[in-house]
């Protein structure tokens, strides 16, 4: 199984420091991410908040995107989160060849994870790529240069800056999986989602949204948040 996926913070990190995260949140919503969760970190972090937009990266993804939506067949989906594409990956498909537009490594960041997974199968967006190792043969991870190193490096991956620097690539996918990652990604850019999907839908029809999920870090509250930018230019 051929996958391209790509997360969409991949154009513009804006993911805090887990104790800058839970002064934003507070005690009563720690967990929750709303479309409000970013107007706090505005008004917090004013204009030290991370959210600069890479226009080269969103280019690069349009780009890819539109390539290999229009090749083939694809089974073509958007989701909110990253760990979700295991319910489209199945739990009897092997040899599996990954590849990876995305801030983050998403195999595994640490040992409490390594641990909840061996143990008990818990899986988040930060490790699903860990959670299918014994049957992928191929991930190709294309990250930033400020991106994180994998943890357990035993994972043999392949790490690149731009997504042509990868040879050998799949003429065609099999799967194409779009996250929005709201908890890292800020509300301003998630009209760059919306646009991508109604490409998709304009290529081959409508796609599917992926509202379930495996890990439980980052929740919306509503899904009217989640379509916060829809429409916007």
């Amino acid at each position: 199984m051929n996958i391209l996926t790509i997360d969409m913070d991949y154009i513009a990190n804006s993911a805090l420091s887990s104790e800058i995260g839970k002064l934003v949140q507070g005690p009563n919503t720690l967990g929750a991410v709303d479309s409000m969760y970013w107007d706090r970190v505005d008004r917090m972090l004013g204009d030290h908040a991370p959210n600069k937009l890479d226009s080269r990266n969103l280019e690069e993804i349009v780009e890819v995107f539109s390539k290999y939506v229009a090749r083939g067949r694809p089974n073509v989906v958007f989701g909110l989160d990253h760990d979700s594409i295991l319910l489209h990956i199945g739990d009897r498909t092997t040899d599996i060849t990954v590849i990876n537009l995305d801030q983050h490594h998403d195999v595994i960041y640490s040992n409490e994870s390594h641990y909840n997974i061996s143990e008990f199968g818990r899986v988040t967006e930060g490790d699903w790529v860990y959670y299918i190792k014994d049957r992928v043969i191929r991930y190709c991870w294309v990250g930033n240069e400020g991106s994180e190193e994998p943890l357990f490096t035993n994972f043999k991956y392949e790490r690149f800056n731009l997504f042509r620097d990868i040879e050998d690539i799949p003429y065609q996918f099999d799967l194409i999986y779009v996250c929005l990652s709201p908890g890292y990604l800020h509300k301003k850019y998630w009209k760059y989602f919306w646009q991508l999907k109604d490409l998709a839908d304009n290529l081959v029809g409508y796609t599917p949204l992926e509202t379930r999920r495996l890990g439980d870090q980052y929740k919306l509250t509503s899904e009217l948040d989640w379509r916060a930018g829809y429409g916007s230019s």
